[in-house]
């Protein structure tokens, strides 16, 4: 079975201990290879015994399992001695070949997880702590310049990864002039918070689990920043146009782009969604207007009004139980629900149920979470959403509405439903637009909607090629910009700390490849 893996999942599987050490040197090689690592720079750090801890506290998702030092010595031993005996080119035929398909993505988190019975996982793709290890980089690579793109969760976290690490040229460029991304937005920090259990950043920063406010997400960032001293620009990155270990980043204003070596892309959330997608609801071809995201609600303004939700996801959640807390007060004020999700589904949202060749799941499953999805475990949304459903308020098997002033009439399999309409929102979340992988130098997939990537968050450039014709060395997707179907996580702060060791681990790699050279 272990053979059935590709590289990266192979060495993961092997490197909390030395078991049958050919394969292991065969892992070693594969990887390399794959990853179109400089093979000069990895004999050099396992020269000086860096390699190996490279291996052992990032790539192993920062545990290790070793039952002494002395155990963790001869492993590393191991390792560094494998390393040092790298030829360049060279790869062993037993063990598949990494190309950075989505499939074997996803089959690396999940010997990541399985392989490591001390990392603390919410699921797939996601983990609720992450520690940082001691390392000792050397001068020139301390000095390798790195950009980091946004300034939201993903951003700060990792320029203060970058600084603890000991990189001493990190720039950080954020369009807006306060830090935090979304969590810096009123109408989100006035919210509640639904990480179901307390998330541990290298072991200064805690946030309790929900229930919460936004604020205390607020906090954390506000936290995370104040301990690093990278350098914050308030400037908006306008493109970006990637090469090898040689990026040009274009600043908004400015005909000269700004050159580095590393470039880790953090932008965001993005755009809202579409209103129509054929898979799930179709909506008016005209343009109309909605809101699109959570909203802080004034008492005194809705009186009297029907809400229309389009879509059963967490930022419904936040807006119906205003609206139950306005109920409660006696304010009069009316909703409906519109969702595609089938009435089965909805009346048993713990369980999946098939329809069409199709899966659907309306709670988050804890054991193996999509976390953005209705946040069911939590007792106040999980309430709101039985209220909801025992009064008629959610109408499932939609496929279709439109807006005609302010009634919307609603179309499923069978019936034609039509409601008063005086706010209309549209909850079916953010993506970013095809326009701006392409600007920011990612490889788009127009079917699935996400940039194609490595597991380490490395951009691709090509399809399915082996080695470093698949990826722009040095040029890494970190957070929302690499949500996928097969990781869905990617843009929560557990989707972070998950990902974030196996990149740190390849940004310290192409750092010492770009130092050499230089």
């Amino acid at each position: 079975m272990s053979h059935a893996l590709t590289s990266p999942a192979h060495l993961k599987a092997q490197a909390f201990k030395v078991i049958d050490t050919p394969p292991l040197q065969g892992a070693l090689e594969a990887l390399v290879y794959d990853k179109g690592y400089d093979t000069a720079t990895v004999i050099a750090l396992a020269q000086r015994g860096q390699f190996s801890r490279l291996i052992t506290s990032l790539f192993s998702n920062g545990k290790t399992q070793f039952g002494n030092t002395n155990s963790q010595d001869r492993h590393e031993g191991v390792l560094d001695y494998f390393a040092e005996r790298l030829e360049p080119g060279l790869r062993g035929d037993k063990i598949p070949c990494y190309t950075g398909l989505p499939h074997q993505n996803s089959q690396i988190d999940r010997v990541a997880i399985l392989g490591n019975n001390q990392f603390s996982f919410v699921g797939e793709g996601a983990s609720t702590n992450m520690t940082l290890p001691e390392l000792s980089l050397h001068g020139a690579e301390r000095d390798t310049p790195i950009c980091i793109i946004g300034g939201g969760a993903a951003g700060l976290m990792m320029a203060y990864a970058l600084d603890k690490l000991g990189f001493h040229d990190v720039t950080l460029y954020e369009k807006r002039d306060q830090a935090g991304g979304i969590w810096s937005l009123p109408n989100v920090n006035g919210g509640s918070r639904n990480n179901p259990r307390k998330i541990t950043f290298n072991r200064n920063f805690e946030l309790g689990s929900a229930p919460g406010t936004g604020r205390e997400v607020t906090h954390f960032l506000e936290h995370v920043r104040s301990r690093t001293d990278a350098h914050f620009v308030h400037e908006t990155v306008v493109s970006v146009r990637p090469g090898d270990l040689h990026h040009e980043v274009f600043l908004k204003g400015e005909q000269k782009p700004k050159i580095y070596p590393i470039v880790i892309n953090a932008i965001g959330l993005g755009k809202p969604k579409p209103i129509s997608d054929p898979k799930r609801m179709t909506g008016p071809k005209k343009r109309i207007q909605a809101v699109r995201w959570q909203q802080i609600l004034d008492n005194d303004k809705v009186e009297g009004k029907n809400f229309v939700f389009i879509g059963l996801g967490n930022s419904t959640a936040e807006m119906i139980h205003q609206l139950h807390e306005m109920q409660d007060d006696g304010i009069q004020v009316d909703y409906r629900i519109l969702t595609h999700y089938p009435a089965e589904a909805v009346h048993n949202p713990n369980h999946s149920v098939e329809k069409d060749g199709r899966s659907f799941r309306v709670f988050r499953d804890l054991t193996a979470p999509n976390l953005v999805d209705y946040q069911g475990d939590l007792d106040q949304s999980r309430n709101d959403y039985f209220r909801a459903l025992y009064n008629g308020k959610i109408l499932t098997d939609i496929h279709e509405w439109d807006l005609a002033g302010k009634k919307l009439v609603a179309l499923d399999d069978e019936n034609v439903h039509e409601m008063k309409c005086d706010h209309l929102y549209i909850l079916t979340g953010y993506q970013h637009p095809k326009e701006v992988h392409d600007s920011m130098g990612c490889l788009y997939d127009e079917e699935e909607h996400f940039a194609h990537h490595d597991y380490d968050g490395e951009m691709q450039r090509s399809i399915g090629a082996e080695g470093r014709d698949r990826v722009y060395p040095g040029y890494f997707g970190f957070g929302a910009i690499l949500d996928a179907p097969h990781n869905r996580n990617s843009l929560v702060i557990p989707g972070m700390l998950f990902r974030m060791p196996d990149t740190l681990f390849g940004v310290i790699l192409r750092a010492t490849e770009y130092a050499r050279k230089k």
